[in-house]
């Protein structure tokens, strides 16, 4: 028990923004060079694949969003591997993956720790129940078009262009990194709580139904 509060403490400093001065700047679509480095690293491309292909399976999996909360909530990794479609080796390895993930994004880029979003956030559980119970709404229209058998996907699949996404990237990217350190589920979690705090425009408002 006490191990998954102070995994809760770690998501809950990766994602502040929340409560503290959120999309400030979100419209300005130009970046820093440095935001540009960050944004390139190979590492950190690595983080943002994982992230894609673990949303992209739980939406597509047409689970609830509350049952998606729940799991969060218990980080139930089990449940979690069996509903994305991965074995327990997968999971297992995918986890290590991104550990070893953020601890060389950290180590290169130490300035992220300093970050404001390293402030806590009283509830980032609740940031994502609050996020993922607005999927139903895109799984439903999802199940219909699939019944009316139009073709037409419903799913807004996260689009690795990022065309249209505008983000505070050092923001984003600093709080990717802490969330590395709680696991597969909670970094998928902590994952999406920062995508729809720090980032807006294309296949994210969709996502964040914003």
């Amino acid at each position: 028990m006490l191990k998954f509060i102070s995994i809760l403490t770690i998501i809950s400093y990766s994602v502040c923004f929340i409560g503290c001065g959120e999309n400030e700047g979100m419209s300005t679509p130009s970046i820093s060079e440095y935001e540009k480095s960050l944004k390139e690293d190979s590492d950190i491309q690595e983080l943002y694949a994982i992230r894609d292909e673990m949303i992209s399976k739980a939406l597509k999996s047409n689970v609830s969003g509350a049952v998606m909360a729940e799991i969060v909530k218990r980080n139930d990794e089990e449940r979690f591997a069996s509903i994305l479609g991965y074995t327990e080796d997968e999971i297992a390895n995918l986890g290590s993956r991104i550990v070893k993930l953020g601890e060389s994004i950290r180590n290169r880029y130490p300035e992220l720790a300093d970050m404001p979003s390293n402030r806590a956030t009283p509830c980032p559980e609740c940031e994502f129940k609050n996020i993922a119970e607005r999927w139903d709404n895109l799984v439903v229209t999802n199940k219909r078009s699939i019944i009316l058998g139009d073709g037409e996907q419903m799913i807004p699949t996260p689009d690795p262009s990022n065309k249209g996404v505008y983000c505070q990237w050092a923001m984003y990217i600093g709080s990717l990194a802490m969330c590395t350190l709680a696991g597969p589920v909670l970094y998928w979690a902590c994952a999406v709580v920062a995508l729809c705090t720090f980032c807006s425009g294309g296949w994210v408002s969709g996502l964040c139904q914003t």
